[in-house]
């Protein structure tokens, strides 16, 4: 019966095996290796002769990766995040010109909704101090940054948990 996944020979006391664990992880690419632990004196005992340092990686197609090779490989099946093209001249934010006019707008031929993000020179505007603003919007603010940050943290802890919790003393 072939093996249609690659083979991923580690050690729970090399330190770089153990990254390279997390970093399968965290891809969420655990499950594309069959896990080889090699901390085992009969797995130690009947291992390849291929097999000199952890972590190694046998291909599906019978390449046999070590060292920096390791990473560059787990890199190269991580999905690239697919990024939007942004053209340099185009308008961010509320979609409005993110400058003022010396002139009357009027004389222009601007529409109004273009100079929501500004003041004329000249305009009488009132600036409100930091006492002035409501409270209770950064108060919710902050609820929500802690909210978040302390989901993150929950996160964090799980990924170390399930990393931990893996019996890595069996090929899985």
């Amino acid at each position: 019966m072939p093996i249609n996944k690659d083979l991923l020979f580690f050690s729970r006391f090399c330190d770089h095996s153990m990254g390279v664990l997390s970093t399968l992880v965290k891809a969420n690419l655990r499950d594309n290796f069959m896990l080889i632990c090699i901390d085992d004196a009969k797995v130690k005992a009947n291992l390849p002769n291929y097999v000199r340092v952890v972590p190694t990686i046998v291909t599906t197609k019978k390449q046999i990766l070590t060292d920096e090779n390791v990473l560059g490989y787990i890199q190269s099946k991580i999905k690239p995040v697919q990024e939007e093209d942004i053209s340099p001249f185009s308008l961010l934010g509320s979609g409005t010109d993110q400058y003022s006019f010396l002139d009357d707008s009027t004389n222009l031929n601007v529409p109004s909704d273009s100079l929501q993000n500004f003041t004329l020179i000249g305009n009488d505007s009132h600036i409100m101090a930091a006492e002035q603003v409501d409270n209770s919007k950064t108060k919710l603010a902050d609820t929500a940054l802690d909210n978040y940050m302390s989901s993150r943290n929950a996160d964090d802890e799980a990924i170390k948990r399930s990393i931990q919790s893996q019996n890595f003393d069996r090929i899985v």
